[in-house]
């Protein structure tokens, strides 16, 4: 599926803003959602990027959505990377599982290291394995929280 939007505003995203104009349209969008809607998109791009995790930005996607639906759920907001570690290192606390620190500093080489660079095979593999188990772990959370509407 395509959508068109004017050069101009393409332009401006991607060059002044220095971000990807998708992610861009889909954040504003789902920032005009109701709550329940908003999680129930989380999780569904969440799985969606998920089943298409054969790099690790698209791995990194998937994390970031879940990660959304908990921070929302817990009454956080994430705006930066330093708010993924946050969140990350809440839910190590919380679940007492030191693996998510690992997972997590792992999972973020996914994406830090995306664009400068490409990462060697066996790194690859390490961090989407460890970006993974942190979704799964994520997941989990989500599974167990009360706040998630029914049809999720």
């Amino acid at each position: 599926m395509q959508v068109e939007i004017p050069d101009v505003i393409y332009a401006f995203i991607t060059e002044s803003l220095g971000k990807d104009a998708s992610d861009v349209l889909v954040d504003a969008f789902l920032s005009t959602l109701d709550k329940g809607n908003r999680l129930k998109l989380y999780v569904k791009l969440s799985e969606e990027y998920e089943r298409k995790a054969i790099d690790g930005e698209t791995c990194w996607k998937a994390l970031s959505y879940v990660f959304k639906a908990i921070a929302e759920i817990e009454g956080m907001e994430i705006s930066s990377y330093q708010d993924y570690y946050s969140l990350a290192d809440y839910l190590s606390f919380k679940l007492n599982n030191t693996e998510i620190i690992k997972y997590f500093l792992n999972a973020e080489k996914l994406h830090a290291e995306y664009h400068p660079r490409p990462q060697d095979k066996d790194s690859l593999r390490v961090r989407m394995d460890h970006c993974k188990k942190l979704i799964e772990v994520a997941k989990e959370y989500l599974r167990k929280s009360k706040s998630l509407p029914e049809e999720i």
